[in-house]
């Protein structure tokens, strides 16, 4: 498990009880802006901080655990339909 996952669940766990302004804190000082050089998330807006979290649990977990990201798309329904 990275530093990074315990990370998120931070993050998650911050939005979930209101505390926005931590939550972007928590996300700001990750890997999103050290090393991904995206711009700083706003403590202002649930579902931006939601929509950052997801994103950087798809593209900084990837192929860390078995089924990380299957749990992450079948969280937020988007997983594509079977043919």
């Amino acid at each position: 498990m990275l530093e990074a996952e315990n990370t998120l669940y931070k993050a998650e766990a911050q939005m979930r009880k209101g505390q926005l302004s931590e939550a972007a804190t928590t996300i700001n000082t990750g890997t999103r802006t050290t090393r991904g050089v995206l711009p700083e998330v706003s403590g202002t807006e649930k579902n931006e901080i939601a929509d950052a979290i997801h994103h950087e649990r798809v593209i900084e977990l990837a192929q860390t655990g078995v089924g990380l990201a299957f749990f992450e798309m079948r969280g937020k329904n988007l997983l594509q339909r079977g043919a």
